[in-house]
């Protein structure tokens, strides 16, 4: 059974088992893979790994989030690594229209939009949302969203996703002379090491996971996109590398 799901011997798996040995991220894609799973199994496992392994109670509880968001009732989330679907953020706003508590239609879905967006591109998202699954039209012309929640897969670089935080991220540069109550700008600097990184992207993983749980509506009233971003401001420091750099400075004279 050890060597079935991709370990080289089975005291490995026995010194896993007894918690004598932590399973890496390496370990766990060897897993899944022996195992079959899909993406959304996969990134479940990841997280029931980090669950167990977690040292306190608040990652704990990050991750059991995390995961009833990835366990949610069959029909509602899909994991989407189509490039189409991410060519253009329109088609990604329209399934969003689609929850608003007025019929969505092609006739009207372009009065939804704030940007100037033609009726030729609309038709063409809602014929390849059509054609992904993710959008149902009934007989007397109205559109149907079929999950709550599309994604890409976490991590997993893609041009067409990277193409479409650009645009959405040119969209909310446009919004920050709009209303202060009608939106809500942050940002913050901070110094971290290298290790709190993947937590910090759980964190902020987490956070969005409640916050689609409040989206998951049929009635909205209106279609708001939420930005994240975290990203480097500073080159970083090798501690090994900077002791000797400082140490080198300290020794040439002033």
């Amino acid at each position: 059974w050890a060597s079935a799901i991709g370990f080289q011997s089975s005291d490995t798996l026995l010194k896993i088992l007894t918690r004598k040995k932590d399973i890496t991220p390496v370990l766990i894609e060897e897993i899944s893979k022996s195992l079959n799973f899909d993406s959304t199994e996969s990134n479940f496992f990841g997280f029931m790994v980090k669950y167990s392994q977690a040292k306190n109670l608040r990652e704990k509880n990050l991750y059991e989030v995390v995961m009833k968001e990835l366990a949610g009732p069959k029909g509602t989330r899909i994991e989407i690594n189509d490039e189409d679907l991410f060519s253009h953020w329109s088609n990604l706003a329209i399934l969003s229209f689609c929850n608003l508590k007025t019929n969505c239609t092609r006739k009207n879905l372009k009065s939804y939009f704030i940007e100037d967006v033609s009726q030729d591109l609309i038709e063409q998202s809602i014929d390849k949302l059509l054609q992904l699954g993710l959008l149902s039209e009934d007989t007397e012309g109205r559109l149907h969203r079929l999950y709550n929640h599309e994604s890409s897969r976490n991590d997993q670089p893609m041009q067409s996703v990277r193409n479409y935080y650009r645009q959405v991220f040119d969209i909310g540069k446009k919004r920050v002379d709009f209303p202060v109550d009608e939106r809500e700008f942050q940002t913050a600097l901070l110094a971290i090491k290298r290790d709190q990184l993947p937590v910090i992207k759980d964190l902020i993983r987490s956070f969005k996971a409640k916050l689609a749980e409040l989206s998951q509506v049929k009635e909205g009233e209106q279609v708001y996109h939420l930005n994240i971003q975290f990203f480097p401001m500073s080159k970083s420091i090798d501690e090994k590398e900077f002791i000797i750099k400082q140490n080198i400075e300290e020794t040439i004279p002033l």
